[in-house]
């Protein structure tokens, strides 16, 4: 018999070389050789689903948390409240300015590096955190263009956070914000909707958490300023009757212009008859990378759009506005100058990119009108 056909046994198993007679010692393991991270209590095939129900645990607790919030502050909300009960004082916007610079801190470096030129090599490295390196795209193609539309509609988002973290309407709009979005990520790391994700457990997961602590404690923030009591913040003035002001149309006719639009590129059948008057081909790919960033667009705007709807008073979520339209007008211009592929029927192109200036434009006079400033609206109220 050929020491090929011999049993063999660990070198250091010194009953089982007795006991078989003729058998060769196995030979040790190189520990420069690579670990399969197999040997321990959870089998390698089943390690991943133990940090999922691991990760699901602590994402149901915070659930859990987050819905229990939520209800207060609308049970809250449908109490008359009298003058002697109201306290709301500088500490009660603490919360909020802590939450609004945590998440525009947060999400800057991620919306920067995707805005970064190629050459810098940042958007790839961070797209390659996410999705398989393979399915990175060209610099001038349809799927580079949603990704920094992406990238500015958080951008504009962040930064009036920053610029305004004691706003109970840029509070709102992240809010809904991240209660769109967080219907994406979900789709991507709980169903697997979408090809090529890597890093699952590492970096999804954060993303997947976040969005959760920041729904439950945006709503406790917004809740302690009395901002969801019907009677201390109206949908509209109305001693005014029909002569709102003009920040309240802005904000409505926005809402209205683009959730129709938003809402109908959620949909995959939707977005492709969209897309299919502005690009040449399929600009899109069922349940690629960028299929998951188009889609974050569309939810992100259909939360910004609602937030418009249902406070059109507040000037915050025009300072959202008026960020977001003003980050979106160079990607206008680049579909218009041929910087990018595919790009068809460019009058609807000049159409977006003059409504873009136009809203602009809108936003920035009605907060004028409103003499919106640092007096009016202090950065930090939580100190008064």
């Amino acid at each position: 018999m050929s020491n090929q056909d011999k049993p063999q046994v660990p070198s250091k198993d010194l009953e089982s070389a007795l006991e078989l007679g003729d058998a060769v010692h196995k030979p040790e393991r190189n520990s420069n050789e690579h670990h399969d991270a197999n040997g321990g209590y959870i089998p390698r095939e089943h390690q991943g689903m133990a940090v999922a129900v691991i990760v699901g645990f602590v994402v149901t607790f915070l659930a859990d948390f987050a819905a229990r919030e939520a209800h207060d502050a609308y049970e809250q909300s449908q109490l008359p409240i009298l003058p002697a009960d109201k306290n709301v004082t500088a500490e009660s916007y603490r919360l909020m300015f802590v939450m609004n610079m945590i998440h525009g801190c947060m999400y800057i470096p991620c919306c920067l590096c995707l805005l970064a030129p190629s050459f810098t090599g940042l958007n790839t490295m961070f797209i390659s955190l996410f999705w398989d390196r393979k399915y990175l795209v060209q610099a001038d193609s349809p799927g580079r263009m949603f990704e920094r539309q992406m990238a500015c509609m958080f951008l504009g988002l962040c930064i009036a956070q920053l610029v305004q973290p004691t706003n109970p309407g840029v509070t709102l709009c992240a809010l809904i914000m991240n209660c769109c979005c967080f219907l994406n990520f979900t789709a991507a790391v709980v169903f697997d909707y979408y090809r090529g994700i890597v890093n699952r457990g590492m970096v999804w997961s954060g993303f997947l958490i976040a969005p959760i602590v920041f729904i439950a404690t945006f709503t406790v923030a917004l809740n302690r300023v009395y901002f969801f009591n019907s009677t201390e913040n109206p949908w509209k003035d109305d001693s005014k009757g029909d002569d709102q002001s003009m920040l309240f149309y802005v904000n409505i006719i926005y809402g209205l212009n683009f959730l129709p639009i938003a809402l109908m590129n959620i949909n995959r059948d939707g977005e492709k008859f969209f897309l299919s008057y502005f690009f040449e081909g399929e600009a899109i790919q069922e349940r690629t990378p960028v299929n998951w960033v188009s889609r974050n667009c569309a939810l992100g705007f259909t939360g910004l759009s609602i937030a418009m709807i249902t406070a059109p008073q507040s000037t915050g979520v025009a300072v959202v506005g008026f960020f977001t339209c003003l980050l979106m007008i160079p990607l206008f211009v680049m579909g218009l100058t041929g910087q990018i592929k595919q790009v068809k029927n460019k009058l609807l192109w000049l159409w977006f990119t003059i409504a873009t200036v136009a809203f602009c434009v809108l936003f920035a006079v009605s907060l004028k009108k409103q003499h919106f400033s640092y007096d009016t609206s202090p950065w930090n109220l939580s100190d008064e």
